[in-house]
């Protein structure tokens, strides 16, 4: 009895000890890719550094050039789907704040600036409770600015 006992104790002497020891190596790969992130994060910072400073950058690098071809390459089709995103919500980007203006509006409801293609609304829109006190125009939830005429609508709603 007393050999049934001492082997249930070292199994499970033993049992507990695997168990510090996962417990200590899945501690460790944690702090490993804790480690590895901030690695990473490194080096996108110095890669942005050195693209703030193409001075810096060595000339005729083939691999420099490759990646920085497919940086552009990237910037492009960012570009190209914010402005499929824009075509779809029928917004366009006022030129002097960068705020998105329902397209066909004059003047940015942000920024009362005027939008340098403006069309002119269309006459089907409803009635809302919220229209400029000047023309009558259908104001963008939060205006400012009425973006037909570019009178502050502030005070009126």
């Amino acid at each position: 009895m007393a050999a049934w006992k001492d082997s249930v104790s070292r199994f499970a002497q033993n049992a507990v000890s695997k168990s510090k020891e996962m417990a200590e190596v899945t501690r460790l790969n944690m702090e490993i890719g804790g480690l590895e992130q901030r690695i990473k994060e490194n080096h996108a910072a110095l890669g942005r550094y050195l693209l703030e400073r193409p001075e810096l950058l060595p000339v005729g690098d083939p691999k420099v050039d490759e990646i920085l071809g497919q940086i552009k390459e990237v910037e492009a089709q960012i570009e190209r789907d914010r402005i499929a995103i824009r075509e779809l919500k029928n917004i366009e980007l006022c030129p002097q704040c960068g705020a998105e203006v329902v397209r066909g509006n004059r003047f940015c409801p942000q920024c009362g600036s005027p939008m340098a293609a403006a069309q002119q609304p269309s006459q089907a829109e409803p009635a809302a409770a919220h229209t400029c006190p000047e023309c009558g125009q259908l104001l963008d939830e939060g205006a400012i600015f009425c973006g037909n005429c570019g009178a502050s609508v502030k005070s009126s709603q």
